[in-house]
């Protein structure tokens, strides 16, 4: 029973172990995950047929979820008119084979017709990075000061 216990206890010490390693620790830092409730990409000019109006022609726009309606808003069009193009607007986001990303610790977003990223709270943005500002260094998820125990790195993440 001890030998069974003891082999137990040295196989998770060999799990842990491993996902300390930093190659396994840089990847994991690296994944991005783009909010699937509010992605952003690029829509090319296009026009849009509207049922008992005139077609709308738009220009090249970059687009997340949550700005669809607002966009189609101000347009000034008839309700039906501005549903018509906030469904085929959602449609061409949800269809796109090239939404916008973010370097880690940013957020994908649009600035006018071009993709974009924000930088995630306590991140400063460095060229086409996010990186905790002078001083501090990077714990897990967030940016502590310097010298500051990081238990996030002590237990793999």
């Amino acid at each position: 029973m001890k030998l069974a216990a003891i082999a137990l206890l040295a196989t998770t010490i060999a799990i842990v172990d491993a996902s300390l390693h930093p190659i396994i620790a840089a990847r994991r830092h690296q994944l991005k995950r783009q909010d699937p409730a509010n992605v952003c990409t690029v829509i090319p000019a296009q026009t849009i047929p509207i049922t008992g109006a005139d077609p709308v022609e738009l220009p090249a726009v970059c687009l997340c979820t949550n700005t669809v309606d607002a966009y189609a808003d101000d347009l000034g069009l008839s309700e039906a008119a501005t549903a018509e193009i906030s469904r085929e607007l959602q449609t061409d986001i949800d269809d796109s084979d090239t939404p916008c990303t973010a370097p880690a610790n940013g957020t994908p977003t649009c600035a006018g017709d071009a993709c974009d990223f924000v930088c995630d709270p306590g991140f400063v943005q460095d060229g086409d990075a996010c990186v905790c500002p002078q001083g501090q260094v990077q714990c897990g998820a967030r940016c502590v000061d310097a010298g500051t125990l990081c238990a996030s790195a002590t237990f793999g993440g």
